[in-house]
């Protein structure tokens, strides 16, 4: 779930324990595992989610060292993309009735809910590939409101 500050549970837990000092990987599923009430049967899991955040950018994994990619007092709830990768803020789903679609206008809306028991059903690659198309999909509809506000393709 996200907070509005760009940040999901698992960065808000994790950025930071890694942003004033490494980490080792170990330490860091246990902060996930305690901010998610997670066991041992969910490690692969939040090893995802480290790779995730090393994957957007935030982290930065060396070995078994886990480290913020900023220190946690230089860190923006917006990421600037002069200095850093951007990273697509999720928002957080509304129920609320869709407005009637005009000419020449899509519209659709999808939501998507995957328990931590399913996901341990999954092979590693298969949750970077969901992954992956969530990043996707958020690349396009990020284009779309750059190009929207002015920002070119």
């Amino acid at each position: 779930m996200a907070c509005g500050c760009g940040y999901s549970w698992f960065g808000l837990a994790l950025l930071p324990n890694v942003g004033f000092r490494m980490r080792t990987r170990q330490e860091c599923l246990t902060v996930l595992a305690e901010a998610a009430g997670a066991t041992k049967d969910h490690r692969r899991q939040l090893e995802a989610l480290i790779e995730l955040l090393a994957y957007v950018g935030l982290i930065r994994i060396e070995g078994d060292q886990v480290t913020a990619v900023k220190p946690l007092n230089q860190q923006r709830t917006e990421p600037n993309t002069a200095e850093a990768p951007q990273v697509p803020q999720v928002p957080t789903p509304v129920a609320r009735a869709q407005p009637a679609t005009l000419p020449g206008q899509i519209a659709f809306s999808v939501s998507v809910n995957i328990s931590m028991a399913d996901v341990a059903t999954l092979a590693p690659e298969k949750i970077t590939e969901f992954f992956n198309g969530i990043a996707a999909v958020m690349k396009v509809q990020a284009e779309i409101e750059k190009n929207k506000s002015g920002g070119g393709p």
